[in-house]
């Protein structure tokens, strides 16, 4: 099998360009939107499968194309009691004939969380376009903060005609605490440390800021700036400067401030 976005890309733009030919007033968004709606859903999270695998017959011949509104809702910042977020999609009846639309939310969630798409179904008359709202509510009190990567809570939105054809949108939002940090000097390097964890060490190349998404609890953090050259005689001399931070407390927002001075 050949993987790889070396291999996606040219199948997703020739996947576009039959869907152009057949449909050559969409724009990059419409194209894009119904690739993903049309796609096979794989059964796995959406942060593995996306919207799953492109299906350019289902994507051409469906009679529905929703439009407008990005389902990545981003990060619940856990200094708030609460997470929300309201999107306004646009279906479109691409058919000729009149299909009354049904929509639902398929999605494994905690208590604490609410996602609602207003209102449920939808009469469309042939080219008409109608307005649903994609609402999310998340109390932060009572729905867990998820352990490990890639912290996101994850669903799919579908549309399904009289006739039993479906369309789905994913959508997803992250849950969990968040590091933030900056140095007055460039950071070549740093590592994070937790507990028997092995060490996580990533390469940087800036000051900052870099923000990242952990699961709560304390870390040693380790950070190398940039070296610097020096020429004595015949003699090149690397200096290189280091901090290390112990017992950090990640719980809803850290900030670290690293100076080299340190």
């Amino acid at each position: 099998m050949l993987d790889g976005t070396s291999m996606a890309s040219p199948h997703v733009a020739g996947a576009a360009a039959l869907l152009l030919q057949k449909n050559p007033s969409w724009n990059a968004s419409q194209l894009k939107l119904a690739l993903m709606e049309g796609a096979r859903n794989l059964n796995q999270d959406v942060m593995s499968q996306g919207s799953g695998e492109v299906n350019v017959y289902a994507s051409a011949t469906s009679p529905t194309l929703s439009t407008g509104g990005e389902l990545s809702l981003g990060w619940d910042d856990l200094r708030q009691p609460s997470f929300s977020t309201n999107q306004a999609l646009t279906v479109t009846n691409t058919s000729t004939a009149a299909t009354q639309v049904s929509l639902a939310i398929q999605a494994n969630l905690p208590a604490g969380t609410q996602v609602m798409v207003t209102p449920a179904s939808l009469s469309l008359q042939p080219g008409e376009s109608q307005t649903v709202n994609f609402n999310v509510n998340v109390n932060n009190a009572t729905t867990p903060n998820l352990p490990a990567q890639p912290f996101t809570y994850s669903g799919t939105l579908t549309a399904t005609t009289a006739t039993g054809v479906s369309i789905h949108r994913p959508f997803a939002f992250c849950k969990a605490p968040k590091l933030q940090f900056t140095a007055d000097g460039i950071i070549f390097d740093f590592a994070i440390f937790h507990g028997a964890d092995l060490p996580q060490l990533q390469f940087l190349f800036s000051p900052g800021p870099f923000e990242t998404l952990m699961a709560a609890g304390s870390y040693d953090f380790y950070f190398e700036f940039l070296p610097s050259f020096t020429q004595v005689n015949s003699k090149i001399l690397m200096e290189s400067q280091s901090v290390v931070r112990e017992k950090v407390d990640v719980s809803s927002f850290t900030t670290l401030a690293i100076s080299s001075a340190e």
